[in-house]
C-alpha cells in the first residue's frame, strides 16, 4: 500500500507531538509501505513562513527532512487539479483538497488527523 501524509502529520513527527497517534508514528518509523510526501506539503510549509502562524522549520528543511527520510516525492499533475472540482465542498483548504486528490488519483491512503478530511472516504484514514 501507498500512504500520503496530510502536513500537521509530518509536523507533530518532528516535534514528537502529543497528538501523533501510535498508528502513525508506526506507519511513518516501522511501517513497510511506500510512504510519500506531496509537493503540497512543502508549499503549505512555504506559505506558513511569515504569518502569524510561523513554523520551527524552513521549507527547505522540511523538504530535505521528506527526502533524508526515505519518502518518495509525489508529483503534482494537471490530473490531480482537474480532480479537485469534482470534489464535494467538505474541507475548504486548498492543501487538503490537492492532496485528497492526489490520493484518489494515484491510489494512495491519505494519512490525517482532520475529522473533515477523513470525511471524503474510504481512501483517507484518520489516525
Amino acid at each position: 500500500m501507498k500512504y500520503l501524509f496530510d502536513t500537521h502529520i509530518f509536523l507533530w513527527a518532528l516535534d514528537n507531538h502529543p497528538l501523533l497517534s501510535a498508528e502513525a508514528r508506526y506507519l511513518l518509523d516501522e511501517s513497510d509501505e511506500e510512504l510519500c510526501f506531496s509537493p503540497v506539503n512543502v508549499w503549505e510549509i512555504a506559505n506558513k513562513a511569515g504569518t502569524k502562524h510561523p513554523l520551527d522549520t524552513t521549507a527547505e528543511e522540511f523538504r530535505q527532512s521528506l527526502m533524508d527520510g526515505g519518502f518518495c516525492e509525489l508529483p503534482v499533475t494537471s490530473r490531480h487539479a482537474a480532480v479537485v472540482e469534482t470534489l464535494p465542498r467538505i474541507h475548504g483548504d486548498p492543501f487538503d483538497r490537492m492532496l485528497v486528490a492526489q490520493a484518489m488519483v494515484e491510489g494512495c491512503i491519505l494519512v490525517t488527523h482532520d475529522d473533515n478530511v477523513a470525511k471524503y472516504g474510504s481512501f483517507v484514514r484518520r489516525v
